[in-house]
């Protein structure tokens, strides 16, 4: 999972917004977060161990400025690799 430069901040946003209204929900219900059903419960763990200072960041512009010149473009942080358009 690569997040664009630019929306990083948004992205974190996201996650903490979605945690705090998940805690709050679960407070006015009286139960913890561990107590959420299965599929929930295991989303907000796993948003919970989220490293929101480091998260893997693509900058598209310096993927683009990196191109190769055989056809391809590197892309940092990223196993996708596609053929020059013609």
């Amino acid at each position: 999972m690569d997040i664009a430069a630019e929306r990083v901040e948004e992205f974190r946003q996201q996650v903490r917004a979605t945690l705090k209204a998940t805690e709050q929900l679960c407070a006015s219900a009286r139960m913890m977060p561990a107590q959420l059903p299965t599929p929930s419960r295991k989303a907000y763990a796993f948003l919970k161990q989220l490293d929101l200072m480091h998260l893997p960041i693509i900058n598209k512009v310096a993927a683009i400025k990196s191109h190769t010149g055989s056809g391809f473009v590197n892309l940092p942080n990223s196993m996708e690799i596609r053929p020059k358009r013609k």
